[in-house]
């Protein structure tokens, strides 16, 4: 059995797209090396109705 993370963001690997002033939803790059560089991750930060 494999042990899997409580969180998987990896903060080191995403840099916050600037210009985008949300309260509720964050909008990350990714800064890796090689094909994934460029993808975009796009999240609802809403912990008061975390699985709503």
């Amino acid at each position: 059995m494999s042990e899997t993370s409580g969180n998987p963001f990896d903060a080191s690997a995403w840099e916050q797209v600037p210009g985008f002033d949300l309260t509720d939803i964050t909008y990350h790059r990714c800064v890796r090396p090689g094909p994934e560089r460029g993808t975009v991750r796009i999240a609802f930060d809403r912990p008061e109705v975390l699985n709503a």
